[in-house]
């Protein structure tokens, strides 16, 4: 082992590589933790792990969930459930906001159904929606 810059460098002696190479080879290491460093709580941009997603859902930083997504995020509704349940969820099961309000997150606004029963109610809801739109147009009442 020899030591380059501030590194411990196993297998790497200065006579194994030039200083262009051994100069990219600490740049390459340094970048990495600089990196590793401004990961999380350790960014200027970090906001408690808590962000809204563009779509309005709330997104919380659980980066050792089993179902979180590559930046390490979980649908704070499927966590809230899961809390409910004392259980992971299922991929295949959905948590719906009764409200339609997709950042009310209270327990007693969600409710849990498998992905065919939520596709059945989303059906059922366009067509109630289609149903009160004929009433309001028949009545000539703008909306």
């Amino acid at each position: 082992m020899s030591k380059q810059g501030n590194l411990w460098v196993e297998g790497l002696n200065r006579s194994s590589l030039n200083y262009s190479g051994v100069a990219i080879f600490i740049e390459d290491i340094m970048s990495k933790r600089i990196k590793d460093f401004q990961k999380g709580k350790n960014n200027a941009n970090w906001k408690g792990g808590r962000k809204k997603h563009i779509e309005g859902y709330i997104l919380i930083h659980q980066p050792n969930h089993p179902f979180c997504n590559k930046s390490g995020y979980v649908l704070e509704h499927r966590l809230v459930m899961e809390k409910h349940l004392k259980r992971y969820l299922e991929k295949w099961e959905v948590v719906h906001h009764k409200n339609q309000i997709r950042d009310d997150n209270r327990i007693e606004n969600l409710q849990l159904y498998s992905s065919f029963h939520a596709g059945q109610v989303g059906k059922e809801m366009k067509r109630e929606i289609q149903r009160l739109k004929a009433i309001l147009d028949e009545h000539k009442i703008e909306y």
